[in-house]
């Protein structure tokens, strides 16, 4: 239930506890509809990994993510077509940045 500055203060402690050492990678939920603020907060503090796809967000901050939103949505769609159903993310709806 964390919020961008618990995130923030919480990477700092690791980031301490570890000496600098240990790569921080981050789980989030986005129940509360943080995930994506704390995931930018994250990044900020110095993450280099996160389990979710944020590739859209990143792209937008000028984040390289190193991968292709394009292939991303065109998979989800795939996905949804196999799977007979749609799912939770709303990306694909919405559709990218318009030009």
């Amino acid at each position: 239930m964390a919020v961008p500055s618990a995130v923030t203060s919480r990477l700092a402690l690791a980031r301490e506890i570890s000496e600098s050492r240990t790569p921080l990678r981050l789980h989030l939920h986005d129940t509360r509809h943080a995930g994506v603020a704390n995931a930018v907060a994250a990044v900020q503090a110095g993450v280099t990994a996160l389990d979710a796809i944020l590739v859209y967000l990143f792209n937008r901050m000028g984040q390289p993510t190193g991968l292709d939103l394009a292939e991303l949505t065109s998979a989800v769609s795939w996905l949804e077509g196999r799977l007979g159903s749609q799912l939770p993310g709303a990306l694909l709806r919405a559709g990218g940045f318009p030009a």
